[in-house]
């Protein structure tokens, strides 16, 4: 038995089945055809996103904690405030503060690994701004990208952002299960290849590997 298109339709909410109305000329069976074959695609980009955040954090993580380390900071180095200066370092430390909440609910011990996990994709985009070239990008974040094609920290830095600010928008779009067809898809994937090769060729081919997008999107409406 097949549901009845009216119902679903009235479930998903008529507002948000509006972009999909009208890439199908206010068809409804298209219009659901065009959804299902949305959600899909948005499954599929999130898995590569998601393989490439953990590698993003992971070894964000590392570079910096060395960094830390090498220059005789004491305690996790996500807990020296010194790293955050400014306006957007107030927003670091309240994501901080936010992620080791998260990470100690219930009155669990504080671990690095659960705080760095509780972090969101916001939060490492944003480490990516402008005011902090000097203080985290030049003295150690741009050595997190090896591969990079120039090496250059300022364009390291400006590199990285343009394809996290894209990401991080994508990523909203799919966690909020908003409408992603019209993107162009080829340019999030060559967004990701692009960050997951500058930090590991290794890195690169298991994101790769595992893809699912290209089989997807030649499937979609």
């Amino acid at each position: 038995m097949s549901p009845n298109a009216e119902e679903i339709e009235r479930l998903i909410s008529p507002e948000r089945l509006t972009s999909y109305m009208t890439e199908t000329k206010s068809h409804p069976p298209s219009a659901l055809e065009l959804y299902y074959g949305n959600q899909e695609v948005s499954g599929a980009v999130f898995g590569d996103l998601s393989r490439l955040e953990v590698m993003l954090r992971n070894v964000a993580h590392q570079t910096l904690s060395a960094h830390a380390a090498q220059i005789g900071a004491s305690g996790p180095r996500y807990t020296n405030s010194a790293f955050f200066p400014g306006r957007p370092g107030r927003r670091s430390v309240q994501n901080i503060a936010d992620a080791r909440n998260r990470a100690t609910s219930g009155r669990r011990t504080e671990k690095e690994g659960r705080v760095i996990a509780e972090l969101t994709f916001g939060f490492w985009r944003f480490l990516c701004v402008r005011p902090y070239l000097t203080t985290l990008w030049v003295p150690t974040l741009s050595s997190a990208f090896p591969n990079h094609p120039v090496g250059n920290a300022r364009e390291v830095r400006s590199d990285v952002e343009s394809r996290m600010d894209r990401l991080h928008f994508l990523r909203n779009r799919v966690a909020h299960h908003e409408p992603i067809h019209r993107r162009s898809i080829a340019r999030d994937q060559a967004a990701i290849a692009d960050l997951a090769r500058w930090i590991s060729a290794d890195g690169h081919l298991w994101i790769h590997g595992r893809s699912s997008v290209t089989d997807v999107l030649s499937q979609r409406p």
